[in-house]
């Protein structure tokens, strides 16, 4: 009998452990689309949806373009949040990278990155939130 309930235990501890540490297991990022459009607008698919205001703080440097992109999300399930993203353009190719460096509400503690094309403002990439 008290190998029974030996077992018993040692497996009940063994689930526990396991479930404990899935749930420390974070997810892969998952694809993102950003895409500008008319009157600082912008919207968003993939991991990410919903459309609002787009800022871009740009600075002009040489052949090369360095951004502060304020995403404001108006409509759609993150309304109400902010996601903030650095990125860096050369001006010959029109092509370029981003990264997330802040946010608030669902974006909070957001990591991502992706390149661009600055033809017709488009941002691909990953994002975790």
């Amino acid at each position: 009998m008290k190998k029974v309930i030996s077992l018993f235990f040692g497996i009940a501890l063994f689930a526990a452990i396991f479930v404990t540490m899935s749930s420390f297991s974070s997810k892969a990022p998952d694809n993102v689309h950003f895409q500008r459009m008319p009157g600082a607008r912008f919207w968003a698919s993939g991991a990410v949806t919903g459309s609002g205001t787009w800022i871009m703080e740009a600075t002009h440097t040489g052949k090369a373009f360095h951004c502060v992109n304020t995403f404001t999300f108006l409509a759609g399930p993150h309304a109400g949040s902010v996601l903030v993203v650095n990125s860096n353009c050369n001006t010959i190719t029109n092509l370029g990278v981003w990264h997330v460096v802040g946010g608030s509400g669902d974006f909070e503690d957001a990591k991502g990155n992706g390149s661009l094309n600055m033809g017709p403002e488009i941002f691909d990439g990953t994002i975790d939130y």
